[in-house]
């Protein structure tokens, strides 16, 4: 089985843990110093509630259950952390960030997808 999946996975894992680990700080700084996002006028006052950081702390959690199953489930572990990742980036403002990330997780369950159905 491991000869089948590609080592790239393991990349892709980690490319998302890192990026999860980004918004984790930067949201801890809002969170931290009151800050309010601003965009175009446009304040997010929910981005700093309490039940914006429950959501974070259960994501830290999962993320580490998710390094313990990454070298047995590699394509469905990774597919896991991206969906995580765009949910928790879903209300961003930056486009770019949300079309790259909402890409990369597509392209993650669509080879889950043909993965399952090869094997």
């Amino acid at each position: 089985m491991k000869n089948k999946i590609p080592v790239i996975w393991k990349y892709y894992f980690y490319f998302s843990l890192g990026m999860f680990v980004i918004h984790l700080i930067r949201y801890l700084n809002f969170y931290v110093t009151k800050a309010v996002p601003v965009f175009n006028g446009t304040i997010d006052y929910s981005f700093y509630s309490n039940f914006s950081l429950f959501i974070r702390i259960i994501c830290i959690f999962i993320s580490i259950i998710l390094i313990k199953f990454r070298k047995k489930y590699p394509i469905i572990i990774t597919t896991i952390s991206w969906t995580i990742l765009w949910s928790l980036l879903s209300h961003e403002y930056e486009l770019l960030l949300f079309l790259s990330v909402s890409i990369i997780t597509l392209f993650c369950f669509v080879s889950l997808l043909f993965y399952k159905v090869n094997n």
